[in-house]
């Protein structure tokens, strides 16, 4: 993991300000044990918890899988991001302003600047939508007529843009940003014969759309009853800040319960979703009126492990079930498709229904594969006749194989989806394998079921540690526990007394930071370890060792060692003297010499009497 730019201060800061049983409280339920918080680990499938956070060295650590590191570590892994975007979130949600190089302080500039003009746009919209006269139709619009309620409206911040050409362009709240900062974060639109601008929305109930911290990126815009405008629905134009194929409306809203779930369901339209969040199903998005797209789901992965469409029954065609497969075939996540009773909107199942009757449905969803085959024998009358099943068999696996060359498919999960199939059409899978004509035996993918004879890689193998791993262990843990004792026993210990890689490593960088610092910086550390050195100084780390016990523990790692020294030290002195009885000692020294060497390791006091004799 590398430092922020230039800037390695920032990582600092900003863990220096964040509670880190806090941040992991918000996705993990944790309970006190000891020094420690436990809950079952967010990163994989447990029933007893083992996931610990250790507060007062600010650290997680699952002994499950094996995970751990700070509170940036577990923004990255719980999101899904790479080290510079959890910084960031992390710095603003602790009120933070980075510290940042020219260049990217130019570019951090110029978002800043569309984001405040969104936000006065958002609440200019806002009180639009409140004014007594011009928004009273609006108001009548999504209140009575749509069924919000006031606290789901101020929620989702719905707002109402009027017919007004330039409304919002010559509203005092714009005044503070210049005309290029409105036409870039697409809030107007430049007039052809002068230099004026007008409103991009007009005559529109207005969705502010927000990135999963919060923060307005962009608009979406509902027409009024009545209009005669050409598009239903506007969205705000590709901007820095957000582009249609990559932004899912109330993510931010959503994620909480997502997390929870571990299940995204996503409906078309904005007011689904709003509609969704007021009976309690917080669980649900929408993908801003386009297909579902790999950024989409990337960015949904993030916080789920099985994402839900939820399909109109006239919209849930062909082309819909072919880009569910593809997507299932390509991505990490589970996808499975629902589809709405004849004739109800998402927004009318839970209107008539409550959200019993909404879940119901979501409950029902099926893999999007057996989506697809569903679709096919539909078209070919149920394909119950021995033609029409050929046909419908012929149409499905020609789908699936556009499917898997859309993109680059995943073997085990190609694999998975032939098990699935198989019993859908009647074929083994070494028929559809010749179906789909492999070019070799050795690329054929393999047909196993997830989890079924395969290692549980989330269980650790467990060792059964030698003297010399426990005495290694003995002195870290204690000298990250009580770093002062450095100055009483750091002359009876060496990097040389650690023997595996990954254990030297970490006494290397203890050993340095005492002798220069006086104290172990663990975030340093943590980022100067890499692989097995770094997952090694997480599990000791994790160990609960008090401060009453630590000099006990490096007395006796101490004296191991000098055990050690001592006997590999007779063992050479032994054979060189052997050796001596047919020639000159491999060392040069003479018999006494070796003699006298040996009578003083038999004298060498032990380190636990403190050098007395």
């Amino acid at each position: 993991m590398a430092a922020s730019g230039n800037f390695p201060d920032n990582r600092q800061r900003v863990l220096d300000a964040v509670n880190l049983v806090k941040l992991v409280g918000n996705t993990v339920a944790l309970k006190r044990r000891g020094n420690s918080y436990v809950g079952l680990c967010p990163f994989h499938n447990e029933k007893t918890p083992s996931f610990n956070v250790i507060e007062s060295k600010g650290i997680f650590k699952c002994f499950g899988c094996n995970k751990g590191g700070n509170a940036i570590d577990f923004v990255m892994l719980r999101d899904r991001v790479d080290f510079l975007a959890a910084l960031e979130l992390l710095a603003r949600e602790s009120g933070i302003d980075l510290i940042r190089s020219p260049r990217s302080a130019q570019t951090a500039t110029i978002k800043q600047q569309l984001l405040d003009a969104n936000s006065a746009a958002c609440r200019f919209f806002e009180r639009t939508l409140a004014d007594a006269t011009i928004g009273q139709a609006a108001r009548e619009y999504l209140y009575v007529k749509r069924g919000f309620d006031l606290e789901t409206a101020s929620r989702f911040r719905l707002g109402y843009a009027s017919e007004a050409w330039e409304a919002l362009a010559r509203s005092s709240m714009m005044k503070p940003f210049p005309k290029d900062v409105l036409l870039q974060a697409g809030l107007v639109k430049p007039r052809e014969q002068d230099q004026s601008v007008y409103d991009t929305f007009r005559e529109r109930v207005i969705f502010p759309i927000r990135d999963e911290g919060g923060r307005v990126i962009a608009f979406g815009g509902r027409v009024m009853p009545g209009s005669d405008a050409p598009a239903k629905y506007l969205n705000s134009p590709e901007t820095p800040l957000f582009s249609k194929s990559r932004c899912v409306f109330g993510i931010d809203l959503a994620r909480q319960r997502i997390i929870e779930t571990r299940t995204a369901v996503i409906v078309e339209g904005y007011t689904d979703v709003v509609m969704a969040h007021q009976f309690g199903c917080t669980n649900v998005v929408s993908v801003l009126g386009t297909a579902l797209t790999e950024q989409h789901v990337q960015l949904l992965r993030r916080f789920a492990d099985k994402i839900v469409l939820l399909f109109d029954a006239d919209a849930a065609g062909d082309t819909a079930a072919d880009r569910s497969v593809e997507l299932f075939l390509s991505q990490p996540i589970e996808i499975e498709v629902a589809t709405l009773p004849d004739g109800l909107d998402p927004d009318e199942v839970l209107l008539k229904q409550g959200k019993a009757g909404f879940e119901s449905v979501i409950s029902s969803a099926i893999p999007a594969v057996d989506f697809m085959w569903k679709r096919m024998t539909q078209q070919f009358k149920g394909a119950t006749d021995t033609t029409n099943k050929a046909q419908a068999i012929d149409q499905f696996l020609s789908r699936l194989s556009g499917a898997k060359a859309s993109g680059n498919i995943d073997e085990l999960r190609w694999g998975q989806t032939l098990t699935r199939v198989a019993p859908l059409t009647g074929l083994t899978i070494q028929q559809l394998n010749r179906r789909f004509a492999r070019p070799s035996q050795s690329n054929r993918p393999v047909v196993q079921s997830a989890g079924v004879g395969a290692p549980d890689s989330a269980v650790p193998k467990v060792d059964r540690q030698s003297g010399q791993e426990r005495a290694e262990r003995w002195v870290l843990s204690a000298l990250f526990a009580e770093g002062a004792l450095w100055g009483e026993f750091g002359h009876l210990l060496t990097v040389d007394d650690f023997q595996s890689a990954r254990s030297t490593a970490v006494a290397a960088f203890v050993f340095g930071q005492l002798r220069g610092e006086g104290e172990v910086n663990i975030h340093d550390m943590l980022e100067v370890l890499t692989g097995e050195s770094r997952d090694y100084a997480l599990d000791v780390l994790a160990g609960d060792v008090a401060q009453a016990d630590a000099k006990k523990l490096l007395t006796d790692g101490a004296t191991f060692f000098q055990n050690e020294r001592d006997r590999r030290e007779q063992s050479r002195l032994t054979q060189n003297l052997r050796q001596t009885t047919t020639g000159e000692s491999p060392s040069g020294e003479s018999p006494v010499e070796l003699l006298r060497k040996l009578q003083e390791q038999a004298r060498r006091p032990d380190v636990r009497r403190g050098g007395g004799g």
